[in-house]
């Protein structure tokens, strides 16, 4: 019995059960070339020491198979999640430029040069005061009388900054203003194509 030699030639049924797999999937296997196959008496025979690193060997391609279909699938969709964050944030823009033509929003731009004006206007107003109270309170020696005459004036530019109103005109025009330039830039490059296509 211990001098009993190997035999490495096996059919399909013993090299099935040696793999885990079905009768079928080795004879695919066999026709599909990736386990060598000899036929005897139309069986088919394996030998061992010839399928087992063909099988291994096509087991490790699969493996890179499969990984390298799955990295493509991730990079897919990295690309679509990509594209989709890329139309979130286009249709957001669209719904802001929107609102800001409507006049349910402002750019910050547009507000902070609107307030500019209407802190240079009180700036202004308050240094005409002096010039204008010089020449009435230079004619006046009581005290009770200068202060009353510069809470009116003081009272007159506050009166003034009271009526001071959120215009919404002021901003639709300077969205007009930007909106225009957009489309007279676009027109002017329509038209440059167009004489190039002429030409």
């Amino acid at each position: 019995m211990a001098n009993q030699k190997f035999n490495s030639i096996v059919g399909s049924g013993t090299l099935a059960k040696l793999l885990g797999k079905s009768q079928r999937q080795i004879q695919n296997y066999a026709a599909e070339d990736i386990l060598s196959v000899t036929n005897e008496n139309k069986n088919l025979k394996f030998d061992l020491y010839k399928v087992i690193p063909e099988y291994l060997q096509y087991l490790e391609e699969q493996y890179k198979k499969n990984s390298l279909e799955a990295e493509i699938a991730n990079q897919e969709k990295r690309k679509a999640k990509a594209e989709a964050d890329l139309k979130t944030h286009k249709a957001k823009m669209a719904k802001l430029e929107l609102q800001e033509i409507e006049g349910e929003m402002h750019r910050s731009c547009d507000v902070e040069e609107m307030t500019l004006q209407l802190v240079m206007e009180i700036k202004n107003r308050l240094l005409a005061l002096p010039g204008l109270l010089a020449i009435d309170l230079a004619k006046l020696d009581d005290p009770a009388q200068i202060s009353a005459q510069i809470e009116r004036q003081v009272n007159s530019i506050l009166f003034d900054l009271s009526h001071f109103e959120y215009n919404p005109v002021e901003y639709k025009k300077r969205v007009r203003e930007r909106a225009g330039w957009k489309e007279e830039q676009a027109a002017n490059e329509k038209t440059k194509g167009n004489q190039s296509d002429t030409n």
